[in-house]
């Protein structure tokens, strides 16, 4: 091992010539040394994109790049740059400063998006009400940015009223049987499919967490193993492996170190495309009519914790949402009026009704 005045003069050593390790470390040094250079001239350029109040424009992407890079994880950022390609192709057709906006023109923009579509897509077409919310929180979450780092004095949509989604949801419902046949169809598919299914359905991760999350990330504690994985808003969480998961997972790693869980067969990455593709093959393997993707298996997971009586807290522990609200419209199973409270509590206030009280009120 060296010490710090022979990695910083190498020379020093062996009357004052350099050895193969020492040109070694020199090297390395000096692409390091570029590295930070260049992330230093990167950064100047953009702080003076920042406070240039000559162009705008260049002060909007900036704090956009930032808003981008620092607030959210590598699984939802292309997400959220769709989102601000959408809001900056809007304010450039209409001829408006990005910090000048007011909440009318929000209004305005929310109305196209339900009336016409993304501006910014190749074939716009209008957009569902859960989507519009959607826009309307990320425009906020960029302009509160702007304000906390006193780039702007205000945020046109610091008070909207949040849109009601509705309780209705185009993913459709599976039954426990069909659940089974989808593990069991993904069992038979391949050890990558098995997987896949068993992370996004047994360990309720979403898509992008469940491609990005590699081998070296799994953690043994306390008689369980875990996954560190980066949730929304760049929050690192610990997701717990259920065995039955974990057998899955260990074959498809294999005796793979260091690569993704769900990878290719050179260990390369997957897209997102390829696994929604992959997931609804799976589901066609089992028999299931409906059109599934990987999030259809997190509502279906969600969806059976709520038939097993699970509580709301744990289940947002769970799925990582910010709002148990959003975990309540992850249940997607139909009325049930046996899961109904009032007869819960009835039966424990009162007692549970005999058969010929049922039959009479029945009758």
């Amino acid at each position: 091992r060296h010490d710090r005045t022979h990695r910083r003069w190498p020379a020093v050593r062996n009357g004052g010539r350099m050895t193969g390790r020492d040109l070694e470390l020199a090297s390395r040094d000096a692409a390091v040394r570029e590295r930070f250079a260049a992330l230093a001239a990167a950064r100047q350029t953009e702080q003076e994109a920042l406070h240039d109040d000559n162009d705008p424009w260049a002060r909007a992407d900036a704090l956009a790049g930032q808003w981008l890079r620092q607030d959210f994880a590598d699984g939802t950022r292309g997400q959220y740059r769709g989102v601000w390609d959408a809001w900056r192709t809007w304010l450039v057709m209409t001829g408006i400063d990005p910090f000048a906006a007011l909440r009318s023109d929000v209004d305005a923009y929310a109305l196209a998006l339900a009336k016409v579509g993304n501006p910014a897509a190749r074939r716009p077409r209008p957009l569902s009400r859960t989507t519009i919310a959607r826009h309307l929180s990320s425009i906020s979450s960029f302009y509160t940015r702007g304000v906390e780092d006193e780039l702007t004095d205000r945020n046109p949509v610091p008070r909207r009223r949040a849109t009601q989604v509705r309780q209705d949801s185009k993913q459709p419902y599976l039954a426990v049987d069909q659940i089974r046949a989808i593990i069991a169809a993904a069992d038979g598919h391949s050890d990558r499919a098995s997987a896949l299914v068993a992370l996004l359905l047994l360990v309720c991760v979403r898509t992008s967490e469940s491609l990005s999350v590699r081998v070296e990330q799994i953690r043994y504690e306390g008689g369980h193993r875990f996954i560190h994985v980066t949730k929304k808003g760049g929050i690192r969480a610990r997701t717990a492996i259920p065995p039955q998961a974990w057998d899955r997972i260990t074959r498809a790693i294999g005796d793979r170190r260091e690569a993704p869980i769900i990878c290719g067969r050179k260990g390369q990455p997957i897209a997102r495309k390829t696994a929604w593709q992959l997931v609804g093959r799976i589901g066609r393997l089992a028999g299931v009519e409906a059109r599934i993707g990987g999030h259809t298996l997190r509502h279906a997971a969600l969806t059976r914790g709520h038939e097993l009586s699970i509580p709301l807290a744990d289940l947002q522990d769970l799925a990582a949402h910010a709002d148990p609200k959003t975990t309540r419209h992850y249940d997607r199973s139909p009325f049930d009026p046996s899961r109904h409270a009032a007869f819960k509590i009835a039966a424990d206030l009162v007692g549970t009704p005999n058969a010929e009280e049922e039959e009479g009120v029945a009758s």
